[in-house]
């Protein structure tokens, strides 16, 4: 037992006598130092000083090509998403859902070693290559084509089907019916007869192959918007609104000018989401040419930008320079990771823990929603990417381990090996499948106040997850 007024501990045997049985050592103290250095050897900040050291010689070396490099991630992922989502509403999901993910598992097996399960492993992979950075800095740098081939061929069937049979083959099924066997044919989702006529509905079921039939569902659901433009208060009548060519959509239950506002700025979210998405999809081709010629262009040298050879001057760079990160004071990497020269290191260190803690409540929340709006197979896939993602969490060691990590991170001025880990499995696990999922469903769910404020939500969150795993996992090679 340790004596209470000095650094002296006591080990005392049963089988001698007193005094000889009991030995006093002196333990001396750790200084700070000490304990740190016990610290970095327990979590390890290897990954964590190789990120910064990335971040600072992309920052030197291709601050403009960095820009143009983000960009074309949040464009790849708007391309990814929306047209999916769009297919499968106005086709089938039963046909294009598995379809699609057999045709992305193919680039992300090839770009793993012809790994099948890869995609189970990280479901991002499917859709970004993991091992080819812009900057050559991957430890494994390999090519990208095929990724890239995949992603254009997807996006020429997207316009292809779209302007040839969507676009023509829509048939209206809003309307309001509500007698007896007409009301009883809507789907059970339907939110009320004075909204989607059932026997439209029913009609455009028997018109439609049996392929296709999604597409009444996507209608039914577009109904709602439609009706929401009779209810509009008095005081959106703005002639600035009208000038823009653009009309909010409140439905009529809407019962306070809050929740007047909630729903116009969740709506224009919306809209603007949809129509951005949709353009963009259907431009990829043309927005692809773009950021090769503007890869050309910025980074001083004419080649594909989907098959960059390793930067061994570059890795060699970042290897010394992490060192030298290692061997500093905690105080002088927190230093170097003041963001804009503004916000120190711990806010943006607990502010993406913070955003872990959310996806996870936002998943649940989008389950519950599905749920309740009658959404069962759609809430059965948010349940499977919430328990996927939960099962990564636990098997990282959970939301209690999160927060030793960020404590540890804080106390060392760089974000350790074990946070990264588990934020990381946050991003590449439930980020790209719910954004998925998202851009299928929102065409379903406009029914309620909640459920209009989850698809922004959820988008955002979802989109910046996915962005920053592809640009640190991927293009900073860590």
């Amino acid at each position: 037992s340790p004596l209470a007024s000095s650094n002296i501990y006591c080990w005392h045997s049963e089988a001698m006598p007193l005094p000889e049985a009991e030995t006093c050592l002196p333990v001396p103290r750790l200084s700070d130092s000490e304990a740190q250095i016990q610290l970095l050897e327990d979590v390890g900040i290897e990954r964590g000083s190789r990120l910064l050291a990335s971040k600072e010689y992309v920052k030197q070396h291709f601050n403009a090509l960095s820009y143009l490099v983000i960009c074309g991630i949040v464009l790849e992922c708007m391309a990814m998403a929306l047209p999916f989502g769009t297919l499968a509403a106005y086709t089938s999901g039963w046909v294009v859902i598995p379809v699609c993910f057999l045709l992305q598992a193919f680039p992300a097996a090839c770009h793993a070693g012809w790994k099948l399960l890869a995609a189970w492993d990280s479901p991002i992979a499917m859709f970004f290559a993991e091992r080819h950075s812009a900057f050559g800095l991957h430890l494994e740098q390999t090519g990208a084509v095929c990724h890239h081939v995949v992603a254009l061929l997807r996006s020429v069937a997207f316009v292809v089907f779209f302007f040839l049979f969507a676009i023509g083959n829509q048939t209206n099924v809003c309307g309001a019916n509500c007698n007896g066997d007409v009301a009883s044919a809507l789907p059970a989702w339907a939110p009320d007869c004075h909204i989607g006529d059932g026997d439209l509905y029913k009609r455009c079921l028997q018109e439609q192959p049996w392929w296709s039939r999604g597409m009444c569902d996507a209608q039914m659901g577009s109904c709602v918007l439609d009706v929401r433009r009779v209810c509009e208060p008095s005081w959106l009548a703005d002639p600035m609104w009208a000038i823009a060519g653009y009309k909010i959509s409140i439905p009529c239950q809407a019962t306070s000018d809050m929740e007047v506002v909630i729903w116009s700025v969740a709506n224009a979210i919306g809209d603007f989401t949809v129509i951005i998405n949709l353009l963009i999809g259907y431009s990829q081709p043309l927005w692809m040419l773009l950021l090769v010629l503007g890869h050309c262009c910025v980074s001083g040298r004419c080649q594909c930008p989907w098959n960059v050879p390793a930067n061994d001057d570059g890795r060699r760079w970042v290897d010394k320079r992490a060192r030298e990160i290692r061997n500093m004071k905690p105080e002088e990497r927190a230093a170097l990771q003041v963001t804009m020269g503004l916000v120190p290191f711990a806010v943006t260190l607990w502010s993406d823990a913070i955003q872990v803690c959310t996806d996870i409540a936002v998943d649940m929340w989008g389950a519950v929603t599905y749920a309740r709006l009658g959404h069962y197979y759609f809430a059965g896939a948010s349940l499977l990417i919430f328990t996927r993602s939960l099962w990564q969490q636990l098997r990282e060691g959970g939301l209690r381990s999160l927060i030793h990590a960020a404590h540890d991170s804080q106390r060392l001025g760089i974000k350790t090996d074990t946070y990264l880990s588990i934020v990381e499995g946050e991003r590449t696990v439930e980020a790209p499948l719910n954004l998925l999922l998202i851009a299928y469903t929102g065409y379903y769910i406009n029914h309620s106040i909640t459920s209009s404020m989850y698809c922004p939500i959820s988008l955002a969150l979802s989109l910046k997850s996915v962005v920053t795993a592809v640009y640190e996992r991927s293009h900073l090679g860590c």
